[in-house]
């Protein structure tokens, strides 16, 4: 992995910080000496340390028990989204093959991987106290989405909407006020 890094001082009224920019190249897989494989030209621009490992990650997205990669192309925005780049374990091929899919999903959320249950959550800010959660599930190769939660700001109340996925289609199954 060929990581570059400029510093920048960005003030605000109180304070001078330090804001680190992270660029992530190029991400070499060996096994020992040998290459196994080789990402270029991922032009990455990120805000981050050595400590937040500069955006990349080793999770199990697809619970196949091999590990994947996951690495953070830029900084998301304010709706809690980050845009990133996915490779996924091959076990019959021997390498990682990108997911374009969990790519788009990032575009729009930040996802996370639920060990515990399976899943693959992504969290979006819509607005400022609208949120959703997508649960997908990893089915025949691809994301399935199989619950929606959502909370809605109405009036002086927040409305609940939950979907869930029952014999293939969305249904709602929980309508509410809090």
């Amino acid at each position: 992995m060929v990581c570059y890094t400029k510093n920048e001082f960005t003030a605000d009224k109180r304070r001078y910080r330090i804001r680190e920019e992270t660029n992530i190249d190029n991400i070499t897989v060996m096994d020992n000496d040998t290459i196994i494989q080789e990402f270029d030209n991922l032009g990455t621009r990120n805000f981050t340390s050595e400590k937040e490992q500069y955006g990349f990650r080793l999770d199990d997205w697809n619970f196949d028990g091999f590990l994947d990669i996951s690495l953070r192309s830029f900084p998301g925005g304010s709706m809690g989204n980050e845009p990133s780049y996915y490779w996924l374990w091959d076990n019959n091929l021997g390498k990682f093959v990108e997911n374009k899919q969990l790519e788009k999903l990032s575009d729009f959320s930040g996802l996370r991987v639920d060990q515990e249950i399976k899943q693959v959550t992504g969290y979006t800010k819509v607005g400022g106290i609208a949120y959703s959660i997508v649960y997908y599930e990893y089915k025949n190769g691809e994301f399935i989405c199989v619950k929606f939660y959502e909370e809605i700001p109405e009036y002086d109340s927040m409305r609940i909407i939950v979907k869930e996925l029952i014999n293939g289609e969305m249904v709602v199954t929980e309508d509410y006020y809090q």
